[in-house]
């Protein structure tokens, strides 16, 4: 790096200084340009204030450019602890044919579980995940150091999220659903259920913004260990998406503290576990890593349903809770519909076999989807702890 210094011009005589000019700075060193400028004798007074002068504001530019090159990398991360992850209490053929699709950002608070229609799609899966990977990038590209009020922050996660309604609604790239039939996401039905938050923390108040369509949920689990609850048990509710070329959904904002952990979660949980069921397990549970695992014994071991439930779910009951009638399997559509036909027939036949001779347990929860060669559902969530 060039230093200044004083020379003696051989032919006018007259002074010769090196003035900074410019600094292009980054974070580990500033890049200095200097100038070779001729000052008169009778100038040479004011030269020095000058060069006083440049000294000064060279000086504040650096100490200006270093602090604010290095902000965003020194600013306190908005979790402490991340986690995310997917699985599925079936057997599943291939794990890219795992739709479901979690993803937690310890730094910069955000997180989300996303949830495609049906499962078992590889080609759906895979589309999505470039949908999303795309989105956590433009998102962190986006991300500002920090949020000057509450409004500013749901606004900007509004945008992003409008950002996402809009890529998945006009996605290019078809697929093939759960039901074996070319799809597309222009079509409302196969918008996928999302939960998503953001922390954030402004001066020292901390905030949960969230957004829930669809049927995936959030738990708060307070530092102090109690439990916060915001389902979203709306199955046929749409989800994430431009319909009819509307995007509607709605951020809410919850008060946090420090060591706050908010857990969201796919309805492969929600749907199979109880309320109860999945706060005892999220309240009894002290490493988050595990909670997935946890959830997945819980399933399959509530899973295995007695012979009249079977039954019930086959020809239809009588729902005492809500006073209304349940259509069974069998009277569904898709039943016709199914290209899976005789094996469901087969299974159908096994399940009501079971029913009349009072034989062993089968896992009921089978019968949630109408493909009977898998059992249950994806499950995924995510894991953030607020700083």
């Amino acid at each position: 790096m060039s230093q200044p210094a004083a020379a003696i011009s051989p032919s006018q005589g007259n002074p010769i200084s090196l003035l900074p000019v410019s600094q292009n700075l980054s974070a580990d060193r500033a890049v200095q340009q200097w100038q070779i400028s001729s000052v008169p004798p009778e100038r040479e007074e004011q030269g020095i204030l000058q060069r006083i002068w440049n000294a000064i504001v060279w000086l504040f530019e650096l100490i200006s450019s270093y602090f604010g090159a290095d902000r965003s990398a020194e600013l306190e991360p908005l979790a402490n602890y991340g986690f995310s992850q997917v699985d599925c209490t079936y057997r599943p053929q291939n794990p890219d044919a795992i739709d479901d699709i979690a993803f937690a950002n310890a730094e910069h608070g955000f997180g989300y579980i996303l949830d495609g229609t049906g499962h078992g799609s590889e080609s759906m899966g895979r589309e999505l995940r470039a949908i999303m990977r795309e989105f956590n990038q433009t998102y962190l590209e986006a991300f500002p150091n920090a949020f000057e009020t509450l409004d500013d922050a749901r606004a900007f996660v509004e945008r992003q999220l409008v950002g996402l309604a809009t890529k998945i609604s006009t996605h290019p790239t078809g697929f093939i659903d759960y039901r074996n039939r070319q799809a597309d996401f222009n079509d409302p039905t196969y918008h996928p259920a999302i939960s998503f938050v953001q922390i954030i923390k402004i001066g020292e108040e901390r905030h949960l913004l969230s957004v829930q369509k669809a049927d995936c949920s959030i738990l708060i689990k307070t530092a102090d260990d109690q439990v916060i609850t915001m389902f979203a048990n709306n199955p046929g509710g749409a989800g994430i998406g431009a319909n009819n070329g509307r995007i509607q959904f709605t951020i809410k904002a919850t008060p946090l503290q420090r060591g706050d952990e908010i857990i969201g979660f796919s309805d492969g949980i929600g749907e199979f576990l109880t309320q109860e069921q999945t706060l005892a397990i999220v309240q009894t549970n002290q490493n988050p890593a595990t909670l997935l695992r946890e959830f997945k014994k819980e399933i399959l071991t509530i899973g295995k349903a007695k012979p009249l439930e079977i039954l019930n779910h086959l020809v239809g009951y009588h729902n005492e809770n809500t006073n209304s009638y349940i259509p069974g399997y069998l009277q569904l559509d898709d039943f016709s519909d199914s290209k899976n036909l005789p094996k469901d027939l087969n299974t159908v036949g096994r399940a009501i076999a079971r029913v009349l001779f009072n034989q062993e347990p089968v896992n009921g929860r089978d019968l949630k989807y109408h493909d009977y060669d898998r059992s249950n559902d994806d499950i995924g969530l995510f894991v953030l702890r607020a700083n």
